[in-house]
């Protein structure tokens, strides 16, 4: 079930692995006998060192509030909606032994190339009860191997319904291209003509299994900059991609994980593998 990372990807595969993500280590639980106000200095006394940038986070065990976790295995993976709100199989959506990490049990959304025109789908929905408050973190990590013949597909996606009437969709996905070999965080916003910033640079990967996190970041808006927030992406431990969210997610009337082929469009073929969900909400205080 588990992947042979270089170290750096090591964290993530345990973060898959275990449940949820927090930015404290567990050890350290915040504190200090520094106290909250005490300077932070390296070992030697030496001035402190520059922010590292973002990192990745620190796993909380499945099934503690907030967290939520699917490897597809027995016996959870014989009926397919299981832990989940909801399946939609436009496309072949199955579980499958062999075709998880490792070679064990895993989801697999087969893409068969629909007519011209039509759109393809075939996920699994996790939905969040109630509305969303204006300030929250999202973090998506999974294990994926995605083989394309062209095009490109939408896959795991944070979809929010800013109004009770079911219009303003603002989806937050990630999405590959270039027969699996190109990945990027897509925005899909429908019924929005200015939505804030575009979506963030393409990132080229080697082809076969890599271990992903998406962390999504919701603030209140900077209207100067017309920033909602932060997007992140990290691709076998390491940050593959950074930036603003240019999306208003906050404040939603609904939040909803779909897992899978959430978005191709014809005439696309090939065949998503994911495994080892790792889902985390945290909603913070207005």
């Amino acid at each position: 079930m588990r992947l042979g990372y270089a170290p750096a990807a090591l964290a993530l595969a345990a973060v898959v692995a275990c449940g949820t993500f927090s930015s404290t280590p567990p050890e350290t639980n915040g504190g200090s006998d520094a106290g909250l106000d005490a300077p932070s200095v390296s070992p030697d006394g030496a001035a402190p060192l520059p922010d590292a940038g973002p990192q990745l986070p620190v796993p909380k065990p499945c099934g503690t509030a907030d967290v939520f976790c699917d490897d597809f295995e027995a016996p959870d993976a014989v009926n397919l909606p299981g832990k989940w709100d909801s399946v939609y199989r436009q496309s072949l959506l199955d579980v499958t032994t062999g075709q998880g990490a490792a070679g064990s049990v895993g989801l697999r959304a087969q893409l068969e190339g629909a007519d011209a025109g039509d759109l393809q789908q075939g996920f699994l929905r996790k939905n969040r009860p109630g509305a969303a408050p204006a300030r929250y973190t999202t973090i998506i990590a999974f294990n994926a191997n995605v083989t394309l013949n062209n095009g490109s597909v939408d896959g795991p996606k944070l979809r929010t319904d800013l109004s009770a009437g079911g219009q303003e969709l603002r989806d937050v996905s990630v999405r590959w291209s270039d027969m699996g070999r190109r990945v990027e965080i897509d925005y899909v916003a429908d019924k929005c003509n200015a939505c804030g910033l575009a979506p963030p640079d393409v990132v080229t990967i080697t082809p076969g299994w890599h271990a992903y996190a998406l962390v999504v970041s919701v603030d209140k808006a900077d209207p100067t900059n017309r920033t909602y927030g932060r997007l992140t992406l990290f691709v076998d431990g390491a940050v593959a991609i950074d930036a603003p969210l240019g999306l208003d997610m906050g404040g939603a009337a609904e939040r909803a994980l779909l897992f899978g082929v959430s978005r191709a469009s014809s005439p696309v073929k090939g065949t998503l593998l994911l495994d080892d969900l790792y889902l985390e909400v945290v909603d913070a205080p207005p």
